[in-house]
């Protein structure tokens, strides 16, 4: 009796056995699998987000002529670039370079020459297009350069990760990057350039100045210089009432048999590496100071008077760019994060991937 109950619990023993072996043979347990529906919520706002998106890079390669570059928009746009061009070339062939390279590079060998010669010509290459760009848009570029080539790296050669971390997951994240640039670097350029385009007609109107000086405008067309020291947000006239002002005299508030015209546009030149800001007009007018362009006795009549202008002009350029920070934190942020999830989403099932929900 006990040697054939011995058979029977060797033979029940050998069949769990092969069926560890051969999984396949195992029987399918009968569990429920859940398989869980985006909420209609859900759905809404990455149809919303996704529709927000298309249209407003849309709407921006339209109003900027990308695609049609014989589009009435795409050749203002290309004319303006090429007057900025030729004004700072025409302000550089004016601008006497202090710093000679030459100069200060005597005594150094030839590799050494050609090292620091690189990186100032690379640090004047990244000012220049830091000052094209606006410093917002330029320091999210970088960041989006970072994005694309470094984080990658770090994803896969870091040798701190997470062992357990699958190629799959790496992929992922690695995937979400470039995505991620295309999602709201895109955003962020297209509302950067529609501001630009936009709030200069904006606040060219005098919109946000005082009603005294909107209904002058209205029936002028200028601003009369009276209302000079009254304006905030207008630098074009600013600047040109200031020149208008060595043409009437000192009893009328003018700055006549003070400062000449001449003197008084070279107060308003830039040098060409300097930005359009507060903080550029108030250094030419240190130059100036220092050249000797303004007689002494009357330093402090002309500095309050230019001081309208660079204030105004550090109005005008902070109410172009308070607009730009309070989209970018409302509507870039909420939009493209919402963008991106389906994107990236999409294009993990395309490519057959499982996508890391952690």
């Amino acid at each position: 009796m006990s040697v054939q109950f011995d058979k029977v619990n060797t033979a029940f023993r050998d069949f769990y056995n092969y069926h560890d072996k051969n999984s396949e043979f195992v029987l399918p347990k009968n569990e429920p699998t859940l398989h869980k529906k985006p909420s209609n919520i859900k759905k809404t706002a990455d149809i919303t987000a996704t529709a927000l998106w298309l249209t407003v890079v849309g709407f921006f390669a339209y109003k900027t002529g990308l695609f049609n570059r014989k589009s009435p928009e795409s050749i203002i746009n290309r004319a303006k670039k090429l007057e900025s061009k030729y004004d700072k070339l025409e302000k550089m062939s004016e601008f006497n370079q202090d710093i000679d390279l030459n100069k200060l590079l005597k005594g150094k060998n030839a590799i050494q020459r050609a090292y620091i010669k690189t990186i100032y010509k690379l640090g004047e290459h990244f000012q220049n297009t830091k000052t094209k760009m606006g410093s917002e848009l330029y320091n999210n570029l970088i960041n989006s350069m970072g994005k694309l080539f470094i984080m990658p790296l770090v994803i896969f050669a870091n040798p701190f990760g997470k062992k357990e971390t699958s190629n799959s997951d790496k992929i992922s994240i690695t995937i979400r990057e470039p995505l991620s640039v295309i999602a709201t670097f895109t955003l962020q350029g297209a509302f950067d350039k529609m501001f630009n385009i936009y709030m200069p007609k904006i606040l060219k109107k005098n919109i946000f100045e005082s009603e005294e000086i909107q209904k002058e405008f209205r029936e002028n067309g200028k601003i009369s210089y009276k209302n000079f020291e009254k304006i905030k947000y207008n630098p074009d006239e600013t600047k040109r009432i200031f020149v208008e002002l060595t043409d009437i005299s000192q009893a009328e508030g003018g700055l006549k048999g003070i400062l000449t015209k001449e003197n008084a546009k070279k107060l308003l030149t830039l040098n060409p590496f300097d930005s359009e800001g507060y903080d550029s007009y108030i250094r030419a007018f240190e130059r100036e100071v220092d050249k000797g362009t303004i007689p002494k006795e009357y330093l402090e009549i002309v500095k309050k008077k230019f001081k309208v202008v660079a204030d105004s002009v550090g109005h005008y350029e902070m109410a172009k760019i308070k607009p730009k920070i309070a989209m970018n934190i409302v509507a870039v942020v909420i939009i493209s994060r919402i963008f991106l999830n389906v994107i990236h989403g999409k294009t993990m099932k395309l490519l057959n991937l499982k996508e890391d929900k952690k």
